[in-house]
């Protein structure tokens, strides 16, 4: 499961005593050479050492500044439906990080079974996956996971920032969860507090206040994560209801952030009898499955829910799920009039390319 992940994080957010204390010490210097050579990429970029290569398209990069769910995929497929809604035809290009033998990531996965006619190409080099998809009718390029792939050049740079845990720590990895430094959020058009109702309103001011220091010229949203609907796992294309309010469900999830799901489900009013955690991008077994049933019975579970992001590679063993399975398709929802600004700032990108 996650316990490395669950222990890292107390690690690095200051957990007391002398080990935690010793790891400190080295993951800091860890930390020195990872950001001397994150320091050195950016700037073979910014003073032109390094080619930014343009397409034929707009491209709309989401990305974000720490490791961790921040959200990336439900704001990718939440552009893509404005898109389509536009009138356009985008593509999602990925880098597809830890793909499946089938070239198929967690992400990739989760994106077409939301949108089944969504195009996504996956391709290490994302400057021929974007040609590839403007090739096959593309018309606007979504770039997931963008914002430290520098070499697309794009048109609008959305930064996404978990209000719930914003900032790593305030370290880089591996001594936080920083991937680079939180001043590198102005090269963002647009950032985004992912969440933002997962937190107090005193955190919320406190929140805004920062992110709107830091993101100098950009933008500044705020949006939260919205269960839209629950389906079987027979049938996880079609909604087949849900789990039962107020009777108790296990939770299952291999994601970065199984805090936020959890806050998810309680909205529903479902009882959470548990919470099986496995580390983000966990490749399940029949025996996890096994263990999914086993753990359900004990806690006296009357179902199972699992994350979209999980659902695909769930779906694809050959088990037999002896209880209800549902999967939980969460939404981003902006908040007051920041859908309309999110839509300006699509338009605009897209007007500038032509």
């Amino acid at each position: 499961m996650s316990r490395w992940h669950d222990w890292h994080e107390e690690v690095v957010s200051g957990r007391s005593g002398v080990l935690p204390s010793v790891v400190r010490s080295g993951l800091d210097i860890a930390s020195q050479f990872y950001g001397a050579a994150v320091r050195w990429r950016n700037q073979s970029f910014d003073r032109g050492r390094k080619e930014v290569l343009s397409v034929a398209a707009p491209v709309i990069s989401v990305g974000n500044l720490t490791t961790g769910g921040t959200g990336k995929s439900p704001m990718v497929i939440e552009l893509a439906r404005r898109l389509i809604a536009m009138g356009h035809t985008p593509a999602v290009v990925s880098r597809g990080y830890k793909s499946e033998a089938t070239g198929e990531s967690d992400e990739i996965m989760m994106m077409r079974r939301a949108l089944s006619n969504l195009q996504c190409v996956v391709n290490v080099d994302r400057v021929a996956g974007a040609n590839a998809a403007i090739a096959n009718g593309a018309d606007v390029i979504l770039l997931d996971d963008g914002f430290q792939h520098r070499r697309l050049a794009r048109d609008l740079d959305i930064v996404l920032i978990d209000a719930t845990r914003p900032f790593g720590f305030g370290h880089l990895l591996p001594r936080g969860f920083l991937r680079e430094p939180i001043e590198n959020a102005k090269r963002a058009d647009v950032l985004v507090l992912t969440r933002f109702d997962e937190v107090t309103d005193h955190r919320r001011a406190e929140l805004l206040r920062m992110t709107r220091k830091l993101a100098g010229d950009a933008g500044v949203l705020t949006c939260r994560h919205r269960s839209d609907s629950f389906a079987s796992m027979k049938d996880a294309a079609s909604d087949a209801g849900g789990p039962q309010e107020r009777q108790p469900a296990l939770l299952v999830s291999g994601i970065g952030n199984p805090q936020s799901f959890e806050r998810t489900i309680r909205e529903q009013h479902i009882e959470i009898a548990g919470h099986l955690k496995y580390a983000d991008h966990h490749a399940y077994s029949d025996a996890d499955v096994q263990s999914m049933l086993t753990e359900a019975a004990k806690l006296g579970a009357k179902s199972i829910v699992i994350t979209a992001k999980d659902a695909p590679k769930l779906d694809r063993l050959n088990v037999t799920w002896t209880m209800p399975v549902f999967v939980c398709s969460v939404t981003i929802e902006f908040a007051d009039d920041d859908s309309e600004r999110m839509n300006k700032f699509i338009t605009d990108a897209i007007a500038k390319k032509r």
